[in-house]
């Protein structure tokens, strides 16, 4: 069709200009965004998870390092760079601000670890796990909730991903964050255990007994 057309001359034309950047400039876009406004790093993120919808939707042959075994797999190229600017920005960025930004980034990645690529999802998860693992490095204040609003993605994804592979990465993965950062945790438990319940009433009986040996 001519929109396909279209589409394949578009994806080319961008691989070419990819291939004429620097890499190292391209990066630096990326490292830097701890210097922007609140306004600009919002945007900045909301633009990335916009052109990151429209990767996972494309069949170009341009792939990541990380799913390159399969041809068939989606870019996740701004999926990656939405953890890393996460990652940079975390620890500088005041709460409201960081949670207009968490916001916009933990529904994109709970979207993306429910949908039908297994492979992605997958990576969205794990992507989750990471930024995580940060975020409950520092203990929460008394009278916040926000550890709560940040794991709140596993319950979702807990309950909307029917495969059990992921299903027990989300398990993998509390249990992870729990070995790691128990002490931490606070408001969080409430997800935490929605996550153990939702598991715990499933049909699959060895995520149920996941959940319940994690516990």
């Amino acid at each position: 069709s001519k929109a396909e057309a279209a589409r394949q001359v578009e994806e080319s034309n961008a691989e070419q200009v990819m291939g004429q950047v620097d890499t190292v400039v391209i990066e630096r876009i990326f490292s830097s965004s701890t210097r922007l406004s609140a306004q600009g790093i919002q945007d900045l993120v909301h633009q990335l998870c916009q052109v990151s919808r429209k990767e996972l939707q494309s069949s170009s042959s341009y792939r990541s390092k990380h799913i390159q075994a399969d041809m068939s797999q989606p870019r996740i190229f701004c999926l990656q760079k939405l953890v890393e600017v996460a990652d940079y920005n975390m620890a500088v960025r005041g709460r409201v601000v960081w949670a207009s930004i968490w916001e916009m980034l933990a529904d994109h990645f709970t979207r993306v670890a429910c949908g039908e690529n297994q492979a992605v999802a997958m990576y969205a998860v794990d992507s989750l796990r990471q930024l995580s693992l940060k975020f409950l490095g520092k203990e929460e204040m008394v009278g916040f909730n926000f550890q709560r609003r940040f794991l709140k993605p596993f319950e979702v994804i807990m309950q909307h991903n029917t495969a059990p592979e992921t299903r027990e990465f989300v398990l993998s993965s509390i249990n992870n964050l729990l070995l790691a950062r128990a002490p931490n945790v606070r408001s969080g438990w409430k997800s935490i255990f929605h996550v153990f319940s939702t598991a715990g009433m499933l049909r699959e009986e060895a995520i149920s007994q996941l959940a319940f040996d994690t516990l």
